[in-house]
């Protein structure tokens, strides 16, 4: 239907003519005709660009080419912005592309955000006539404000490594520029946040994300609350090129000081900051949040712990979980599980049966993980209920656990119904506990408890059908877990 408007914005310099065609040629091909292509170029060569998109997209209305004087991108993307029409926006790297299905992918979640869970068969076609009504556009009041991808990197040609993510984590997010500019955000949200950081030459896009962090922080508990949602898919494709090594390396760097440098503005605004690693060469930044031992109130949680468990410095590790613990929104953290140096589970994933699996089982307890899943704290589905800390006011505020099913499948049902209700529950990457691999099993009677409450006709606005938000469909299912 093209209901929904989408603006892309493409800053060009130093440009290459061969690979900007093939980017505006993955424009063209969209299957999608209400969207509008705003380029801002600083070359110097002044006629380059505008023969390059007539040769592709002649006399296309689309198109709104503007020359600019030299400008870093942040700039150029801030005079972009001036520009836009639509109702989500696209900051697309000059020589990057995008997947011919993205844009009725994005409309399609707009469209169908209008629809309570239990009515989700209604046809589209009829769904979005109606939300298109008199031009009202109704959709506009439930549709995510941020609409994220996964993607794939095409190097001289080829294509790899694909970035399979999982749902939204804040936590992850201020470690690592996870899913890179694989995004589309509304006007709303732009509005809210504001226009690109220029002091960032690298760094700019990264920086706008966590800004949207702090605004989400500052609405977590109004009807302000900022909506993220991730399309599973590879519609984004990130270009890359092998060059010069002794430049790239250098280029590398200075991209790597600038996101880091970004990242350690937002910890230390919001009074995270405890220490941050420095990881060039895996491209992340992982961070520890300020620890008080004697600061801990022992009844603002509630302490599972099994007999056969060793945390490793346990009062510090009680410390860095609690630390977690007291954001509003946390209701459960839970610790990385070893033995003999392998993984027993860096928490759990369940599957669309509802069956558990361990994350990350039998993997080298140093790696970093597929994803980084492993070494870096983020938000999960499921924590092990053999050693974790539960916000004591969000434990009584939803009854406890189900007493009716076994050990496993009670902190998935707490976690669900956690999760359902707004709360997160937190992988702590920094904590590390130790026990013998023993499963906690499940039982006919204790799984068809959680069936009856999150199956096809469960009460729960979770379906099991639906997958675990944390773990891509895309990724195979098994006892080991995060391996494409």
């Amino acid at each position: 239907m093209d209901e929904v408007r989408f603006t892309i914005i493409v800053h060009a310099h130093d440009t290459d003519p061969f690979l900007f065609k093939k980017m505006i040629k993955s424009i063209s091909d969209i299957n999608y005709k209400n969207f509008e292509l705003i380029i801002i170029d600083s070359n110097q060569i002044t006629a380059l660009l505008p023969s390059l998109i007539n040769e592709i997209m002649p006399r296309d209305g689309r198109v709104v080419y503007r020359k600019a004087r030299l400008m870093n991108e942040a700039e150029a993307l801030n005079a972009g912005l001036r520009l836009m029409s639509g109702d989500y926006c696209l900051f697309l790297g000059q020589y990057d592309m995008l997947s011919p299905s993205l844009f009725a992918e994005i409309e399609r979640i707009c469209i169908s955000s209008l629809l309570p869970p239990e009515n989700s068969d209604i046809d589209f076609n009829i769904l979005t006539k109606a939300a298109s009504g008199d031009r009202l556009r109704l959709w506009k009041r439930t549709a995510p404000d941020l609409i994220y991808t996964d993607y794939d990197e095409i190097v001289d040609g080829t294509r790899m490594n694909p970035h399979f993510e999982g749902g939204f984590s804040p936590e992850l997010l201020c470690q690592s520029y996870y899913f890179n500019r694989a995004f589309a955000i509304s006007i709303g949200l732009l509005r809210r946040v504001g226009i690109f950081d220029t002091k960032y030459i690298y760094g700019h896009i990264y920086d706008y994300l966590l800004r949207i962090l702090d605004e989400s922080r500052k609405n977590e508990n109004s009807s302000e609350r900022i909506r993220i949602y991730h399309l599973p898919g590879l519609y984004y494709h990130l270009i890359k090129r092998i060059y010069n090594i002794s430049a790239g390396k250098k280029i590398d760097k200075d991209i790597y000081i600038d996101l880091r440098r970004a990242a350690l503005s937002y910890l230390n605004r919001n009074g995270f900051m405890r220490k941050l690693s420095n990881e060039p060469d895996s491209g992340i930044w992982a961070f520890g949040r300020e620890t008080n031992i004697e600061g801990i109130r022992k009844n603002d949680y509630i302490l599972m712990k099994d007999d056969d468990v060793k945390v490793n410095a346990f009062p510090k590790a009680i410390a860095d979980m609690y630390s977690y613990l007291k954001e509003k929104d946390v209701a459960v953290v839970g610790a990385k599980f070893v033995n003999k140096g392998r993984i027993i589970n860096c928490g759990f994933i369940y599957d669309e049966n509802g069956f558990i699996y361990p994350a990350c089982s039998g993997n080298n307890s140093r790696d970093r993980g597929y994803e980084n899943r492993i070494c870096l704290t983020q938000d999960v589905s499921m924590v092990d209920p053999s050693f974790c800390l539960i916000d004591e006011k969000i434990f009584r505020h939803l009854g406890g656990f189900n007493t009716g099913m076994l050990a496993r499948d009670a902190m998935l049902d707490f976690c669900l119904r956690a999760i359902s209700r707004g709360y997160r529950i937190v992988y702590d990457a920094n904590v590390t506990a130790q026990k013998n691999e023993i499963y906690n099993g499940s039982s006919e009677m204790s799984h068809n408890k959680l069936l009856e409450y999150y199956g096809e006709n469960g009460s729960s606005k979770i379906r099991f059908s639906d997958g675990d938000r944390y773990y891509n469909p895309n990724l195979r299912m098994g006892v080991t877990n995060y391996f494409i």
